[in-house]
């Protein structure tokens, strides 16, 4: 687990612990970081998060979907996977599924990839392999359009959960 820090810690962080630190809260996506230290100081966590959501505010769709295609597979574990990644996986129960259940997701991911040509994304923090394959298949339903920014709010969870980990008020 990592130690959270307070405002005054991050705010007095160096640039190399900083990116280490806050590289990964938007899945392998330094710009996010950079942004976030660019911004420094901060009064409070909610302007942390404030300047995380100005930086998803000014994505352009080619950036939207260069950060949907950094994210696995849900529930598909491999060497890419970030170690923020496994452990999300993990407290939700998706690295110990029964066969068919893997299997569900494995089609799933497969049907959904195919379809928007990124992988399905959900933060899946609080939620269990049910609900988020039920998810999934809802999902696919969707148009690109969608699930576009669909996957971007999720993608928001993720980075805002990830923060709150890192950060103590």
């Amino acid at each position: 687990m990592v130690q959270q820090l307070n405002i005054k810690e991050i705010n007095g962080m160096n640039k190399p612990k900083f990116m280490m630190t806050f590289g990964n809260v938007v899945e392998k996506c330094p710009q996010a970081a950079l942004h976030l230290l660019t911004r420094r100081p901060y009064m409070n966590t909610y302007e942390v998060l404030s300047s995380l959501e100005e930086f998803f505010d000014a994505l352009t769709i080619e950036d939207k979907m260069k950060i949907l295609h950094q994210h696995p597979e849900l529930a598909s574990l491999n060497k890419h996977v970030t170690e923020d990644s496994v452990n999300e996986q993990t407290k939700s129960g998706l690295t110990t599924l029964p066969e068919h259940t893997q299997s569900s997701f494995t089609e799933l991911n497969a049907l959904y990839r195919k379809k928007f040509g990124f992988p399905f994304i959900m933060c899946v923090a609080g939620n269990d392999p049910h609900k988020i394959l039920s998810s999934m298949q809802e999902r696919l339903d969707s148009d690109v359009e969608s699930e576009i920014n669909a996957g971007i709010r999720e993608v928001k969870k993720i980075s805002k959960h990830r923060l709150s980990n890192l950060i103590v008020d």
